[in-house]
């Protein structure tokens, strides 16, 4: 991203000086994390990111809004009013986990209803980090901390032109400080845990009491590069004019000014945390943020609570489900694929015979429209899907022995199928759908010739109801 124009005045900094203006003292933050994308491949730790994020800054003294897997319009809604709460005064941060691309030299958040097809639609789809920049700009306040854990691979990347990875670099407006999850144009890992990696850590040290912010992200840079044997180095870009602490610590201004003090955030303790992340939570629609509170606070002060929520959100999917009869699983799915019974065929050899004459855009527009009408069919529960799911992804280690196609993950080439079939019903239909599709459509891009061909037909016959067989 270009570097924003018409920079802050020097007076402008990061922590204001001891004033008897109480708008100094107050710390506003928006936290969003996307994950379970329509037409991308779905995230598993940024929304785990984004509620842990929010609960740890409210226990911090910040004023938290957050948004969870949300639309272009809603986040666009929320920077908007983020913008205006700043101009009221006091210290603002922005924390955006989720999938972000770049395009010439500009860095983009993508919406969970983005979808990118071409280079040319990503400042349309999207939302641009400058969007955030500016309202911060305008709005005047005295801190400002960007911080972006969104440099994973481009969703997108068949439909650029360009092949830059991670994000752009872009310099700080003065008393901003931006940081980045790795180093600019560099790709940082989703993680396997509860958190990202980068997030991880710096929940960890936010919490550390009389750390400055510099200092803070120092330690987060070296626990980081330390447990990726230096593959992923956290990055800044700061213009910081004065101190500024998060838990415990004193805030001074610029160099020139009297150096007064005033306490800035406590120490965390673990209730106010408990407390802070159920309050994300309490009115979520969404059962996987109950499993998320239960996996981390198995006897928390809310635990009653959370499994009697989750009970109910689980019956009422439960009675939601289509009454009429669902298509017995293993039989062909006519009534899914009435605009095209070819592919309702269970003919593994017609399936094959139809993509040797076919080039590689064709085969994956093929596979994945398959897909979407096989997972948007009401006759389907999503019991079935969910088998269905786990059987195509029985599929991937026939033909692959690595996971260089799958930007290392390595649970595309598992052979469990237990384990397949509780991702696909621990995410839900939508997302379930989203990841197939992105797993699918990677693999075919990596087969060549006669392996391609038959990866194709495998993937129709089980999209059609059929078996797998030992065809190949």
């Amino acid at each position: 991203i270009a570097a924003i124009a018409n920079a802050q005045e020097p007076s402008r900094q990061l922590v204001q000086a001891n004033t008897p203006n109480p708008a100094a003292a107050k710390r506003i933050a928006l936290v969003i994390g996307n994950g379970t994308y329509a037409s991308a491949p779905p995230l598993k730790n940024p929304p785990n990111d984004a509620r842990d994020m929010a609960a740890t800054l409210k226990a911090l003294g910040f004023d938290v809004t957050s948004g969870i897997n949300i639309g272009q319009r809603d986040m666009k809604r929320l920077i908007r009013e983020f913008g205006q709460k700043l101009k009221n005064g006091g210290s603002g941060l922005f924390y955006y986990a989720g999938h972000g691309v770049q395009s010439k030299g500009r860095n983009y958040l993508v919406p969970v209803d983005a979808n990118i097809q071409s280079e040319a639609e990503v400042e349309d789809s999207s939302v641009d980090v400058a969007l955030v920049l500016n309202f911060m700009d305008d709005a005047q306040n005295g801190l400002n901390v960007v911080i972006l854990d969104a440099c994973r691979n481009n969703p997108f990347a068949r439909g650029f032109r360009s092949a830059s990875d991670g994000l752009a670099q872009v310099d700080a407006p003065t008393g901003t400080l931006i940081a980045y999850a790795t180093a600019p144009g560099r790709v940082a890992s989703d993680g396997t845990g509860q958190n990202g990696l980068y997030t991880s850590e710096l929940l960890k040290q936010m919490q550390v009491p009389g750390l400055s912010i510099t200092d803070m992200f120092m330690r987060v840079r070296a626990e980081v590069m330390k447990q990726t044997g230096s593959k992923q180095v956290p990055w800044e870009a700061s213009s910081l004019v004065g101190s500024f602490y998060f838990s415990g610590g004193v805030a001074n201004s610029s160099a020139g000014a009297p150096n007064t003090a005033r306490q800035v955030g406590s120490i965390v303790d673990s209730a106010a945390f408990e407390l802070s992340y159920w309050d994300s939570i309490k009115n979520s629609k969404d059962p996987a943020d109950f499993k998320s509170y239960l996996e981390q606070y198995p006897a928390g002060k809310f635990a009653s609570l959370a499994n009697n929520r989750l009970r109910a959100l689980e019956t009422k999917t439960s009675n939601s489900a289509p009454s009429t009869p669902s298509t017995n699983p293993g039989m062909p799915l006519a009534d899914c694929f009435r605009s095209d019974l070819g592919v309702a065929s269970t003919d593994w050899k017609s399936h094959r015979d139809w993509a040797q004459n076919q080039n590689s855009e064709k085969l994956n527009l093929a596979l994945d429209e398959k897909l979407a009408t096989l997972f948007r069919c009401r006759s389907r529960t999503d019991e079935q899907l969910f088998d269905t799911f786990a059987d195509i992804s029985m599929v991937f280690p026939r033909y692959f022995q690595n996971v260089v196609c799958f930007n290392g993950d390595a649970g595309v080439i598992s052979i469990n199928r237990a384990s397949h079939r509780s991702y696909a019903s621990s995410r839900g239909r939508s997302a379930a759908l989203a990841r197939l599709q992105y797993k699918v459509v990677a693999g075919l891009n990596c087969l060549e010739g006669a392996k391609r061909f038959s990866y194709y037909a495998d993937i129709s016959v089980l999209v059609a109801g059929g078996a797998l067989t030992n065809n190949q």
